[in-house]
């Protein structure tokens, strides 16, 4: 007994020393495992970085080959409040083996024309969308976008921008593309969105988000930059698409519409749709601002 009380009374002093050794080489271990996993997320970020650049050199490059300006044809259909009398309509066809022709006959005149885009008059509005879609992922890298639908009155714009409640057009579809852009990033980006919207009517600039549509002026910033801002104007950060969904309606119901011969529901106004989106990359602190002029559909 007393043999094995001296036993373990040696083992007992000798037990802070090999304690003490323990500890020290756990922690060595523990160094050299934070040590591995640092390098391994030094190359992982490495790894992200080239990859993150290198799609945006693709998506610029696929931009680029497409052209940074292009001009793209809606071909409306022939509906019955369209039709005129015989020998004073004037016959639009496109070539189904060349989507870039377009030919227009007028008073027996025959015109042909070249765009970079000619969608026939059965396109459907998710068609016309995936053409211009691209474009909303270069306004969340940081550039600078704009949809402008030029057209006469009753040829189409609000119906191709806007749509309907059942056939949204492309600012919905767009804003919808953009948010679900946001979702897949959240891991490695945060955002934040914000909208405006005005209108000119006879060369009065009108806030559409305002209560009762305030008149606004179009000044140069004096921050030095020359650009051109409108002071005043209401600027509301949306959340998610069904957000933005209500300002859209807000915006909708507050424009200036009367009716015309050729369209009873006319909207008599130009209306620009104003998205900005900031960009916080979540690795490297770095950030990006797009519009769409980070984000602007305009619909004419």
């Amino acid at each position: 007994m007393k043999t094995d009380y001296a036993s373990l009374r040696s083992q007992v002093r000798n037990f802070s020393d090999f304690y003490g050794a323990a500890i020290s080489d756990a922690k060595k271990q523990i160094n050299a495992a934070i040590h591995e996993m640092s390098e391994a997320n030094k190359d992982l970020m490495e790894k992200y970085m080239k990859e993150v650049a290198l799609r945006r050199k693709y998506h610029e490059q696929l931009v680029e080959l497409k052209g940074n300006i292009r001009v793209l044809c809606r071909v409306k259909p022939v509906l019955k409040e369209d039709q005129q009398e015989e020998g004073q309509a004037v016959v639009v066809t496109t070539d189904p083996n060349n989507e870039s022709a377009l030919s227009v006959i007028n008073k027996g005149k025959a015109r042909a024309f070249e765009l970079d885009k000619v969608f026939h008059p059965q396109a459907t509005q998710e068609e016309v969308f995936q053409e211009i879609g691209p474009l909303v992922t270069s306004c969340i890298d940081g550039y600078h976008v704009c949809i402008f639908a030029y057209g006469q009155t009753g040829s189409g714009k609000t119906y191709t921008m806007e749509g309907s409640v059942e056939n949204p057009g492309i600012n919905q579809r767009a804003l919808k593309h953009l948010f679900n852009e946001i979702e897949e990033r959240k891991d490695m980006w945060s955002y934040t969105v914000n909208v405006s919207s005005v209108e000119i009517y006879n060369e009065l600039l009108r806030d559409l988000l305002s209560k009762d549509g305030e008149k606004l002026d179009i000044k140069i910033n004096p921050d030095g930059t020359g650009q051109l801002h409108v002071p005043g104007l209401r600027v509301t950060e949306v959340k998610g698409f069904q957000h933005i969904k209500k300002v859209l309606a807000k915006a909708r119901r507050n424009r200036i519409t009367f009716g015309t011969k050729m369209n009873q529901h006319s909207s008599r106004s130009h209306a620009l749709l104003c998205i900005t989106v900031h960009g916080t990359d979540l690795a490297n602190g770095s950030k990006t601002t797009g519009e769409t002029p980070a984000a602007r559909l305009a619909s004419y």
